[in-house]
């Protein structure tokens, strides 16, 4: 995650608000964790263009899903919610 230097800080805002995106809060009452998951995803896009630490799982997910028609936001958020799990 070279392309975000400070993906950890970005990782302490989305984390922190968490429980209300989970439960569908409005986005003007979560507006910080939105952007945080939106930088994050923005990495994700980055690293899966070619970063050699990508998990081999997660190379082979991102190539299934885009053989199915994923577009590049939906990959990089496929690859996020693989890396939390």
């Amino acid at each position: 995650m070279a392309n975000e230097p400070k993906i950890f800080e970005v990782f302490d805002v989305w984390d922190k608000d968490l429980s209300k995106l989970a439960m569908g809060f409005p986005k003007w009452m979560t507006k910080d964790a939105h952007v945080a998951r939106e930088r994050i995803i923005r990495a994700f896009m980055k690293w899966g263009v070619g970063e050699k630490e990508m998990n081999c799982h997660v190379k082979k997910i991102n190539e299934m899903s885009a053989a199915r028609g994923l577009d590049q936001w939906d990959l990089a958020a496929t690859s996020f919610s693989v890396w939390m799990a």
